[in-house]
């Protein structure tokens, strides 16, 4: 089976594994995914009989959760790769550190492992540890680099010489992961040309199996880049950060983004009761304006207390208005079947909660469609 050259990044959320489910078995197989365990804080509610849990406990319980949904309904995703980035480092469930209790809960499951040069003590020795038991395979582990590591090779190859001594140098394959984060305000040459040289200098130094291109232009909060009641296309400065790094590169270069979903995404610091009057309708959705997957299309509605019908109205922008042009047809997808029907009020509405699976499921099945064309 042929895994294709493309990497979704995506939040280890009930949305998005569902995106996952509604997929055909055989882009299941192959497909592997790449999961960030989220920030889940406390509950903030002004009821004061309300059951908050700890952190500990969401942790714990998201874990459970997400691990028995994979068990029983991806079984046909046979490996993944699993980060902790998002998780405050000091959270110690159980008093134990986060990742190798991930390490333990999904390595049965396909779990590859991820590291970076920034990773605290702990985590390096829960992958040491996790291979002299043989909970993992020695067999693929993910460099995870930010844009302030990938700026100076020499400035951190000790600290990468340092983790192949400990660990690096006993897997079979070793993939290194540039994960660029939002990039609405960043130079896309700049951070092109930075990579190119990391990649270079990297591989004269140390084994290489492939490099993933990761990044996205969605921020953490749309208001950045669309007012509400708006609709606005913006060019995907990752595609274009993967084509220059892919044109200039001899070793085997893939594509990857965070789908719907801002790679800055954490659960809103507000009151719970307080969210319908913050949290406004969207639609997010990938296009091609003038080459393949070049563009993303926000459509903003209004405040979901004020309007809790509008997500119709948000679909039938893509489906049957103003963009029905870039609309790929409801047999596309899971996801573009379910816009069709809001839009078309077959189903006669959707939720700022139930929109996310659609738009993840839309924009995995055509990345996985296009991406021998990238």
């Amino acid at each position: 089976m042929t895994i294709v050259d493309y990497t979704p990044f995506l939040k280890m959320k009930d949305s998005e594994i569902s995106a996952l489910i509604e997929l055909s078995d055989l882009d299941k197989q192959r497909l592997v995914p790449f999961f960030d365990i989220p920030r889940r804080d406390e509950k903030k509610t002004r009821d004061p009989l309300a059951i908050v849990k700890t952190k500990e406990e969401c942790f714990i319980n998201g874990i459970n959760r997400s691990s028995g949904r994979i068990s029983k309904k991806l079984k046909l995703i046979s490996s993944f790769y699993l980060d902790n980035f998002d998780v405050d480092y000091d959270l110690k469930p159980m008093g134990r550190d986060t990742y190798i209790q991930l390490i333990e809960t999904y390595a049965p499951l396909g779990m590859l492992p991820v590291t970076g040069v920034d990773r605290t003590d702990e985590h390096h020795s829960n992958i040491r540890y996790a291979l002299d038991q043989g909970i993992i395979k020695a067999d693929t582990i993910a460099l995870r680099l930010l844009e302030e590591d990938f700026e100076d090779f020499q400035y951190i190859k000790g600290d990468i010489k340092a983790l192949y001594e400990h660990y690096l140098g006993e897997f079979k394959n070793i993939d290194l992961v540039f994960d660029c984060r939002v990039l609405i305000n960043k130079d896309e040459l700049s951070l092109s040309s930075k990579i190119i040289k990391f990649i270079n200098n990297y591989a004269d130094e140390f084994p290489l199996r492939k490099v993933i291109i990761t990044g996205s232009m969605i921020p953490p909060s749309i208001s950045e880049v669309i007012d509400t009641k708006n609709e606005k296309a913006l060019e995907r400065k990752e595609i274009k950060i993967f084509h220059n790094i892919k044109s200039d590169s001899n070793i085997h270069v893939t594509f990857g983004d965070y789908t719907c979903v801002s790679p800055d995404y954490s659960d809103a610091d507000f009151f719970a009761e307080d969210m319908q009057n913050v949290m406004t309708g969207k639609i997010i959705y990938t296009i091609e304006v003038n080459n393949i997957a070049d563009s993303v299309l926000f459509i903003r509605g209004s405040r979901l207390k004020t309007d809790k019908t509008q997500f119709c109205n948000l679909c039938a922008s893509l489906a049957l208005g103003k963009w029905k042009n870039y609309f790929r047809g409801k047999n596309s997808s899971f996801g573009d079947g379910f816009i069709y029907n809001c839009a078309t009020k077959i189903k006669r509405n959707a939720t700022a909660s139930t929109i996310v699976k659609p738009l993840v499921n839309a924009h995995i099945k055509y990345m996985i469609s296009v991406s021998s064309k990238l």
